[in-house]
């Protein structure tokens, strides 16, 4: 009898841990964004338990590398800005200088609603594959943070701020960091 009774305990030690890693998953290590109804048994757990501690310290960690994360702004050089405004400039410039009119072909009465009433081509797939091709494009490029650099250049041309957090750029230049030694 008593060996059933340390099974079920067991396995219900083990569902509870596994909640407990659900939970921290979902809501972060900060306990007040867990779930009410949960919160008492999840830390009354996190008390006792040494796995339960090892997994919290591990989900507050990550918390932290998210929050420092969002606040860093790799700075951009004002060459860069300069030489991208500068060709922007020169390129309108010249275009301005040798362009033409383009001449105005006016359609007929007819044409004009027979183009309008219903369109010769089906072109929702074209502009769908568009669509998903530009989405892909610009997750990629988010990712790999190829623009970030263009795009804190103009956030500066734009007289917007571009704050930059020491801790971060110190942890994504290499320097220690106490998350470094809380992890080990």
């Amino acid at each position: 009898m008593r060996l059933a009774y340390e099974m079920t305990r067991k396995i219900q030690q083990d569902a509870l841990i596994e909640r407990f890693k659900a939970v921290l998953d979902a809501y972060g290590g900060d306990a007040a964004r867990w779930p009410a109804n949960e919160r008492a048994e999840l830390l009354a757990l996190l008390e006792r338990d040494p796995i339960a501690r090892a997994m919290h310290a591990e989900a507050e960690a990550v918390d932290r590398t998210l929050a420092a994360a969002a606040h860093y702004h790799p700075p951009v050089g004002k060459d860069l800005l300069e030489r991208v405004t500068d060709g922007a400039l020169a390129a309108i410039a010249a275009q301005s200088s040798t362009a033409e009119p383009a001449p105005v072909i006016s359609l007929d009465e007819h044409r004009q609603r027979r183009s309008f009433a219903r369109p010769r081509h089906n072109n929702h797939w074209q502009a769908a594959g568009l669509l998903a091709a530009s989405l892909v494009l610009g997750v990629y490029l988010g990712a790999t943070g190829v623009m970030a650099p263009a795009v804190d250049s103009f956030t500066q041309a734009a007289g917007l701020t571009n704050s930059i957090d020491t801790e971060t750029a110190e942890l994504s230049f290499g320097a220690e960091s106490p998350l470094e030694e809380e992890l080990l």
